[in-house]
């Protein structure tokens, strides 16, 4: 189930077991195995279903120091 909770009226009280943050590679492998085991996974990522302009510029960065290609 997917909710997005910027409509969501409020949440009573928590349904999971566990709260797994990001769904990178690490993020969706620890709620599948979880989940595997029997929890209930709530598994949370920033963004909505469709590109949205505010949350990719939570990817925004300046990078200082070395220079990206200083390990060529």
């Amino acid at each position: 189930m997917i909710l997005d909770l910027e409509r969501v009226d409020g949440i009573s009280r928590p349904w999971a077991d566990v709260c797994v943050i990001g769904t990178g590679a690490a993020g969706i492998t620890m709620a599948v195995e979880l989940s595997r085991l029997g929890m209930r996974v709530l598994l949370l990522e920033g963004g909505g279903l469709n590109f949205e302009d505010a949350s990719q510029q939570l990817y925004d960065s300046e990078i200082l120091g070395l220079p990206l290609s200083w390990w060529h």
